[in-house]
């Protein structure tokens, strides 16, 4: 059985999450720890002009501030996981979407495509990397990847819609390959809205939920 021992909802506190986070490993309390940085997400939804801020673009200095903050503070857990010794650990790095612009974007390949890292120092993990063209990682993979962690193949209950990421049965690894001279991007679709029409009726906007910075911590008994 599982219990929800603590919870920290912090609006706009990506640092209050860390730090209580950060605690919370040190000292051992939780086997399982969610942690929501909304730092980014509050950034790309910004309405802002593009050179000053708000637009899901790695090029833009407040949206790419911000990722650097938060890259920042998933050093800290990272450094505090280190710190506890004897444990067989699994970190997992996603976020809640993709975005064009301040919005989520078109339900497209483009803006479908999140960055899903699992990391562990567990035997039972394969080291590597899997190409977006071989397999086409989802949110949906969180839950049957931890689900495995925790408890093998026989805790996965089958119908799920999402599969197991990351460890060695799955066979999904390829071979690291060798360093190249340096990280290649693709490039940045345009941000420019197309031009409305004279007397034209602009679309609705979709409303976006409010940004929060939460955090879980769960005991397995």
């Amino acid at each position: 059985s599982t219990t929800l021992d603590a919870k920290l909802l912090a609006d706009f506190d990506d640092d209050a999450v860390a730090t209580q986070a950060e605690s919370w490993i040190l000292n051992d309390q939780c086997d399982f720890i969610l942690a929501e940085f909304d730092g980014p997400d509050a950034a790309g939804h910004a309405e802002a002009p593009s050179t000053q801020g708000g637009a899901f673009d790695g090029y833009n200095n407040i949206y790419e501030t911000q990722v650097r903050q938060t890259d920042a503070l998933v050093g800290k857990l990272l450094d505090a996981v280190e710190a506890v010794p004897g444990h067989e650990w699994l970190i997992v790095l996603t976020t809640d979407h993709g975005g064009e612009g301040t919005s989520h974007g078109p339900s497209d390949a483009y803006n479908r495509k999140i960055p899903l890292i699992v990391a562990s120092n567990s035997p039972m993990v394969e080291v590597g990397e899997v190409t977006y063209e071989e397999y086409r990682g989802s949110q949906m993979d969180l839950v049957p990847t931890i689900m495995h962690f925790f408890g093998g193949a026989n805790a996965v209950p089958p119908g799920l819609d999402g599969k197991v990421f990351g460890f060695k049965e799955n066979n999904l690894i390829l071979p690291t390959p060798p360093p190249t001279n340096g990280p290649t991007f693709p490039p940045t679709p345009p941000q420019t809205p197309p031009p409305t029409q004279p007397g034209a009726t602009p679309p609705p906007t979709t409303p976006q939920t409010p940004p929060v910075s939460s955090l879980l911590c769960v005991q397995l008994l």
